[in-house]
């Protein structure tokens, strides 16, 4: 059998080692994602319960400023989702990217 380089060990040997920490990173950065992804889907459940309440359940002189209130939370809440599906994609398509090199 024939012996290999000691270059070409290191390499092995390195290449293995990044794999593994793409693999690790990869694993975290889901995480987070999920985690966020969590959060928001409370919230959005949240201000689905809020307003069905306010639609039903109060004066309105109330529904105003509530509506406002709602609207704002709305944006922001499809501000983040659009960020975590822009990260998503980004990630997905880096991925792809570099799978096609190989």
């Amino acid at each position: 059998m024939p012996k290999c380089h000691p270059v070409s060990d290191w390499w092995i040997g390195n290449q293995q080692e990044l794999f593994y920490e793409f693999e690790e990173a990869s694993e975290e950065a889901m995480a987070i994602a999920k985690n966020k992804a969590e959060i928001l889907l409370e919230d959005f459940e949240l201000e689905r319960r809020k307003r069905s309440f306010i639609q039903y359940e109060t004066m309105e002189v109330e529904k105003a400023t509530k509506a406002e209130i709602s609207l704002k939370r709305a944006k922001q809440f499809n501000f983040d989702l659009n960020d975590l599906l822009a990260g998503w994609d980004k990630k997905r398509t880096k991925t792809k990217n570099s799978n096609a090199k190989e």
